[in-house]
């Protein structure tokens, strides 16, 4: 079996996605039975979803910044290239 810690990025985002399902399917029983207690049962699952709030946040601005980064190197490759047409076309003019 594997510990929850081993699971990479992409393998915890599925078994929360899983998860979440049943729990959302489990809730919905519930209150089909007639006997759903939100204040009890609410309580729970809130807590159970700003856990994974946490996680999830924590998740993407790590892809944010890494995008945010790779866009600037982006740019910075670009404002190279551009600068470097420039030089040339000012050396040309200058012939």
């Amino acid at each position: 079996m594997v510990k929850i810690k081993d699971l990479n990025d992409d393998q915890l985002d599925k078994q929360i996605s899983k998860y979440q399902k049943i729990l959302n399917q489990l809730i919905e029983e519930k209150k089909r039975r007639g006997d759903f207690k939100e204040d009890v049962d609410l309580e729970h699952t809130q807590e159970y979803q700003l856990k994974l709030g946490d996680d999830e946040l924590e998740l993407i601005a790590k892809k944010k910044e890494q995008q945010s980064s790779e866009k600037e190197e982006e740019v910075k490759e670009k404002e190279v290239g551009v600068t470097q047409i420039l030089k040339i076309n000012k050396d040309l003019l200058k012939k």
